[in-house]
């Protein structure tokens, strides 16, 4: 009968209750590294073992799982899990723990009908990542007892945690509950309920050689009020194909191993059963379907490119308006003969599109009539000749915006010829449009600064300094955007440093960047806690030492005492920097933070 088969499964030698005949869980993996599967990375038989370990699931996968026990003894699960998208992963298991060809006798001890008994198992999984490494997940689930022609049913339901650190490479945490909604499940006139198994586990897996990986595990599992139970196991994987495994069962050793290929895993499992010998255990997976990292980064591709063409197409709308609002000023401008002005603007609108046939005849035109109305004024031909050089120089000048050396040519073509009113209307406008251009860069230069685009700001106050060689605003403008900068690269490096462990570089980081930026008050409370975290830890003893510590110490335990919390906290802090990585100072802290909040009274005010 089942029933024989359930002391070995569902009780221990010295436990009471009943414990749920699928608690073996449904992979071959697990089994062979000692039962210790809750902080294994997930297959779809981890619908099983722990729901949120589905959550890491990439693509669809399928799991079957079989292994005869004793007595005709069958023991089959099959889990299905399908990831969608960024919903999560959803999962369907089922499992059968069963005999059949029982044989049954009458009070007469006359044989009659064989009859069959199984436990049976239906659930549906959810699971899902969270941020920062964590990820849930849980199984909701029916459950049956049939007896020959006597069935009951029950529904209970699993949930699971696992999370991956950041700052530490391939460890997994792992906290699994099954059952902890109990089904109870009623044959005649017995009820009986399973009991909650309570499991927590760490996984350190590390790669020895180019092609040689190993994995530890260890668990605790707890179920209902029996004792404890620990479960340790080893995995090395050899050029990711081949797998040996090894661990302990509570009582008993476990081996096994695997090979995977391509989409397809086998693996196998031996455990030793007391005075029933050995049970092997076999289970087949295999993949299929799309990739959901792949879909979600060719997604994440697809909506960069998309709003990198948006863009494009906003910037040839607006370079579309830029250079019909310069072809019109160019052409307001040449109306009123202001042709050295008109030149600029023809020329800015040439630059935006370099293909207009229009911008760059009317650029040229502006460039032959200015010298010619020059040459006009000439008293004689070498005069003429020279200032015609000069101002030809000068306007190649200002179509590139380099309004200094346009005004110097202006300058010497003037000296050559002081008479020639075109030269010095020319002159003027030249000194006009750098004064403009001065306001308007500058303009841009604060605007950036003070929107936090450093970046921008600096390429405004160098164009100003090629404009204005010496400009302290401009200078200075440069030199607090590049600290700024700094400060931000220097600020990020030092989280990253203190979010890996390494403290002592945080420090070096945070000091740089508290020179760059003294007044910050978060840089100077991210070096206060980078120092702290690379320091040595510290006691009460330590501050004692000290006399005039000690004093400050006791007067916050007198503030405290005395309901001054404000002054407590303010007494205390100042000790931190002294003794960083105190237990006793930081447990004042925040008590008197705490009281403060539940007891704010008068003298909080």
């Amino acid at each position: 009968m089942l029933l024989l088969s359930v002391p070995i499964i569902a009780y221990a030698k010295g436990d009471a209750g009943r414990e749920s005949p699928f608690s073996l869980g449904a992979g071959a993996r697990g089994m062979g590294m000692g039962r210790a599967f809750v902080s294994l990375s997930g297959d779809a038989s981890a619908a099983f073992w722990n729901p949120a370990a589905t959550a890491f699931i990439d693509r669809s996968e399928f799991s079957a799982f079989h292994t005869s026990l004793f007595m005709e003894t069958n023991y089959d699960c099959l889990a299905l899990s399908h990831p969608v998208g960024m919903l999560g992963v959803f999962s369907l298991s089922a499992g059968r723990l069963g005999t059949s060809e029982i044989p049954q006798w009458d009070i007469f001890n006359r044989r009659g009908d064989d009859f069959s008994a199984a436990d049976m198992l239906l659930g549906i999984s959810y699971g899902r990542t969270l941020p920062y490494g964590f990820a849930t997940g849980t199984t909701v689930k029916g459950v049956g007892l049939q007896v020959g022609d006597d069935a009951g049913y029950g529904f209970g339901m699993d949930i699971g945690f696992q999370y991956k650190p950041i700052f530490i490479d391939g460890v997994i945490i792992g906290i699994g509950f099954n059952d902890l909604i109990q089904p109870r499940i009623k044959l005649r006139s017995a009820e009986d309920k399973y009991q909650t198994i309570s499991r927590f586990g760490i996984s350190y897996e590390r790669r020895l050689q180019k092609n040689i990986a190993a994995s530890a595990v260890a668990e605790i599992e707890k179920i209902g009020g029996r004792q404890t139970k620990f479960h340790p196991g080893l995995e090395t994987a050899i050029y990711n194909s081949f797998l040996l495994r090894a661990g302990y069962d509570h009582d008993r050793m476990t081996f096994g191993g695997g090979l995977m290929y391509n989409f397809i895993r086998l693996d196998y499992a031996y455990e030793n059963v007391d005075y029933l010998g050995g049970s092997h255990r076999i289970s087949l997976g295999f993949s299929f379907g799309k990739s959901v990292s792949r879909a979600r980064n060719a997604a994440v591709a697809e909506a960069i490119e998309v709003e990198k063409e948006n863009w494009r197409k906003s910037l040839d709308s607006q370079r579309s308006t830029d250079f019909a609002i310069n072809m019109s000023r160019g052409d307001s401008l040449f109306a009123l003969a202001r042709h050295q002005d008109a030149l600029v603007s023809y020329q800015r609108a040439l630059v935006l599109d370099e293909s207009s046939q229009k911008a760059r005849s009317m650029a040229d035109s502006m460039m032959t009539i200015i010298i010619e109305s020059a040459s006009f004024y000439a008293r004689d031909e070498k005069r003429e000749e020279l200032t015609s050089r000069r101002i030809s120089a000068a306007l190649e000048d200002m179509k590139a915006g380099r309004y200094n050396s346009a005004i110097t040519q202006y300058e010497l073509a003037y000296e050559i010829d002081p008479a020639n009113k075109t030269i010095a209307d020319l002159l003027e406008a030249a000194r006009a449009t750098r004064s403009s251009e001065l306001v308007g860069i500058r303009r841009k230069a604060r605007n950036y600064r003070d929107s936090g685009n450093h970046s921008s700001a600096i390429i405004e106050w160098n164009r100003l300094l090629s404009l204005e060689p010496g400009d302290t605003e401009a200078l200075s403008g440069i030199e607090n955007s590049r600290g700024l900068l700094r400060g931000n690269e220097l600020v990020a490096l030092a989280v990253r440093a203190m979010n890996e462990g390494r403290y002592s570089k945080a420090v070096e980081y945070m000091s740089e960047a508290q020179s760059l930026r003294p007044n910050d008050k978060s840089v100077q409370a991210l070096l206060l806690e980078a120092r702290a975290k690379s320091a040595p830890p510290t006691v009460l003893t330590d501050i004692k030492a000290n006399s005039d510590h000690w004093a400050i110490y006791l007067q916050g335990l007198e503030n405290y005492q005395a309901g001054d919390y404000k002054k407590a906290i303010t007494n205390w802090e100042s000790l931190r920097q002294f003794y960083p990585n105190n237990t006793d100072l930081e447990n004042n802290v925040s008590q008197a933070r705490q009281r403060l909040v539940t007891e704010p009274g008068d003298k909080q005010e």
